[in-house]
């Protein structure tokens, strides 16, 4: 595919065809998607396309030949995520933010199919709190006052991949209640 959008070009090759009895002329047209200018083919979506040329002859008689196109989108996406994010925890200890709230514009020029983020380990935590890539991520009490470091992966639909990190910093910002 192109990189601007989701469609592909390619330049036919030269074909030439003989004839016993005169001289045959070649034509090609694209018989399932496409425009075709020239001797290109432009504006092929994503897929498997055929290519049909003819042959004629002075007389009048055809040939037929075919050409198989395949057009796949092997460019991975441009993963663009928010540099710095600032996260109250709840008043149980405890938030979860999904993985969209950490996009800021990620773009594929066949479109983006899958938005996954992670948490990396963080000291602060007992134990190893990293997670694996989900809808969402989890913050916890252990978390307040450190700054928490996130991996956000885009995907599109042909499975290319691309992903970008943010610095989450968790703050508690609930005052404590007294209970006599």
């Amino acid at each position: 595919t192109n990189s601007n959008d989701c469609s592909g070009s390619v330049q036919l090759p030269t074909v030439t065809a003989s004839d016993a009895c005169s001289s045959a002329t070649v034509s090609a047209t694209a018989a399932s998607a496409g425009d075709l200018v020239g001797n290109t083919i432009q504006n092929l979506p994503v897929g498997t396309h055929t290519v049909t040329y003819t042959a004629t002859d002075d007389c009048g008689n055809e040939a037929e030949g075919t050409l198989t196109i395949t057009v796949e989108d092997q460019i991975a996406p441009i993963a663009i995520c928010d540099e710095h994010t600032i996260l109250g925890i709840g008043s149980d200890g405890n938030a979860s933010i999904n993985a969209l709230t950490f996009d800021d514009g990620s773009y594929d020029n066949c479109g983006i199919v899958e938005y996954l983020v992670r948490r990396m380990d963080d000291a602060a935590c007992p134990g190893f709190d990293g997670t694996s890539f989900a809808e969402s991520v989890p913050f916890y009490c252990c978390d307040v006052n450190t700054t928490v470091m996130v991996e956000l992966r885009v995907r599109d639909a042909a499975g290319n991949v691309n992903s970008c990190m943010v610095e989450v910093e968790v703050q508690d910002k609930i005052n404590p209640t007294i209970i006599c």
